[in-house]
């Protein structure tokens, strides 16, 4: 562990970074540095993978950290309301459902360094491990690569939580969380659906939230809750969760005054019927189509993000051709096909919502119809 940190110091001199991340659904290390460094830097990667310090000391200060950061997300509207929609929307057992954050204190008081000992002999190996070399590539950095997962033992991997039941039963539920002394209201709403990424309504579902509620200028949220009528900090829709075969779901974020909240509210869910039951125009389908392929074609300039993308389709289990597949998927979507797709998986009937915040005096809750 001592060789490991002095080499790290020194590739940091070196300005080379090595960098270690989680998500729900993969582990990530990423090595960033000159191509003379190449093999110093795979080197240390590999020490840190097959001989972590694991200290006591180490494990304590970060479950400290780590429950610090749990009872700041109580105080968190954002961050509490997301989670509340998910615990709306799944059964406990579902992969998608969100545990609270006294729950996790619990889990993360309960760890000890030998759950992390067993942990690291089951997914430190080449069991499912996918390796993604972008730059200036040489054969010989292909060999220090392979080099380094000869040394890398088989792993037996951990048995997978991913779940996707498939249908769930439709939902139509509310809930208020209610946190003290918050300027603002973060109101959810959303639903199940059958859509993983490579269902065949992906795209066309995709495409059709993001013109609801994308990012950039135009969307239909910002421009009519927000701009048009004021009454939003911020509105967004998108398609969460639809990765390594787990069927997503639907969700729309906002952050609200409290006195706007209700109005906010029933302006949203006006927005969301209308989008549903017209569709979207073949005006702002081509305006998404040619920004999408233009986002990605943008990301593919450098290296940091053709490695990304390169990464994220091999771990979908897509083959390497995917990459110049992208754009024509995106410019074959119809107009007829991303409205059917968003009528046979989005019913404003069946969405649940979730107001998050300082929420005295605000009872009642506007219409559906």
């Amino acid at each position: 562990a001592r060789l490991v940190i002095l080499q790290a110091l020194d590739a940091e001199r070196k300005g080379a970074e090595i960098n270690f991340s989680h998500d729900a659904y993969c582990i990530y290390f990423s090595v960033r540095c000159l191509v003379e460094d190449v093999r110093e830097m795979i080197n240390i990667l590999g020490e840190i993978l097959l001989v972590p310090e694991l200290s006591k000391k180490e494990l304590t200060l970060l479950k400290s950290q780590m429950i610090t950061d749990e009872m700041e997300n109580k105080t968190n509207p954002e961050w509490m309301g997301a989670e509340a929609l998910t615990r709306l929307l799944y059964p406990k057992d579902h992969f998608h459902y969100l545990r609270t954050p006294a729950q996790r204190v619990t889990d993360i008081k309960s760890v000890k360094k030998a759950d992390l000992v067993h942990f690291h002999k089951k997914v430190s190996g080449i069991g499912s491990m996918i390796a993604v070399l972008g730059g200036d590539i040489e054969k010989t950095h292909q060999d220090i690569l392979k080099a380094l997962f000869k040394k890398l033992p088989e792993t037996e991997g951990l048995e997978s939580t991913l779940k996707s039941k498939g249908p769930l039963s439709p939902v139509q539920k509310t809930s208020d969380v209610y946190i003290a002394d918050k300027s603002s209201v973060s109101l959810y709403l959303g639903q199940a659906t059958e859509v993983s990424l490579s269902h065949k309504d992906y795209f066309p579902l995709m495409v059709g939230i993001v013109v609801l509620g994308g990012s950039g200028l135009g969307v239909r949220l910002m421009r009519e809750v927000r701009d048009a009528k004021g009454l939003t900090y911020g509105i967004h829709a998108r398609l969460k969760g639809a990765r390594c075969g787990v069927a997503g779901y639907f969700e729309i974020s906002g952050t609200f005054a409290p006195a706007l909240l209700s109005q906010g509210e029933e302006a949203t869910f006006a927005e969301l019927k209308k989008w549903v039951e017209k569709g979207i125009t073949k005006e702002e389908l081509d305006e998404k189509k040619e920004n999408l392929i233009g986002s990605f074609s943008i990301a593919l300039g450098t290296t940091r993000g053709l490695v990304h993308e390169i990464l994220a389709e091999a771990t979908e289990g897509f083959p390497k051709e995917y990459i110049d597949e992208y754009p024509k998927i995106i410019q074959a979507l119809t107009l007829e096909g991303v409205n059917a797709a968003i009528r046979r998986h989005i019913n404003p009937a069946n969405i649940a919502i979730v107001r998050a915040g300082t929420l005295e005096g605000i009872k009642s809750r506007p219409s559906r119809k």
